[in-house]
């Protein structure tokens, strides 16, 4: 119970601070990109991989700092491949997330502004975000596993379980907030960070019990052999 825990508030706090920052980049790097001119609208396609790569290692730091404590893990290696798992996959996965969406929102324009139909919408659009991320994510960590000699053949799909989840019932549970508390700016992204960290320890409530899992089966074997 203690890892988990340990886990969950780590992972909270990591994800809250690594969006908020992975954002922040972006928005600064955005402006940078907005005063080159016609290369502007270019380079505002790394957009998404810089906020990736800062969201997935701040992220994975906050992961390592539990981890160190049980396993033999690497935390460049852990934190590097989060990082580039994670600058990857942001704008593949926003992207699936909408075309997810999309038909029904273009044969039925008012589900989207109905506020059930609306909330599941939204509600579907981060759970197939959440679930690309955190299974590439979750690949790019099981090597280090595997290099540490423990065995997580699930850790991808629970990873990818976890973050769609925790991403759907939260963020799509957005629509309950009051008009303003989310949305744009450097205010309200700092504003938002306690709704991201409910995201990461959403997601961590499973990951967390899953990697317990995993620690208490080889100190089985340990104790067999």
């Amino acid at each position: 119970m203690k890892l988990i825990l340990a886990w969950v508030i780590a992972n909270a706090i990591a994800t809250a601070a690594g969006v908020v920052g992975g954002l922040g980049a972006a928005m600064v790097a955005y402006a940078l990109a907005t005063k080159i001119g016609v290369l502007g609208a270019v380079l505002a396609l790394g957009l998404y991989p810089i906020a990736g790569f800062v969201l997935g290692a701040v992220a994975a730091t906050g992961q390592h700092l539990v981890l160190r404590r049980y396993l033999p893990i690497s935390g460049l290696r852990w934190i590097a491949r989060s990082g580039a798992a994670s600058a990857l996959i942001l704008m593949p996965a926003f992207a699936v997330g909408w075309y997810a969406i999309a038909p029904i929102a273009y044969l039925s324009p008012d589900a989207l502004r109905a506020p059930l139909s609306g909330r599941l919408l939204v509600g579907l659009h981060f759970a197939v975000i959440g679930a690309l991320m955190g299974a590439v994510l979750g690949w790019a960590q099981r090597t280090e596993f595997r290099r540490a000699g423990y065995d997580a053949p699930r850790w991808t799909l629970v990873n990818a379980l976890g973050a769609a989840l925790g991403c759907a019932l939260v963020l799509g549970g957005t629509a309950f907030a009051p008009q303003g508390a989310v949305g744009r700016g450097a205010g309200t992204l700092i504003t938002s960070a306690p709704i991201f960290g409910l995201v990461g320890a959403a997601a961590a409530i499973i990951t967390g019990m899953y990697l317990k899992r995993i620690l208490e089966r080889r100190s089985a074997i340990g104790v067999m052999s």
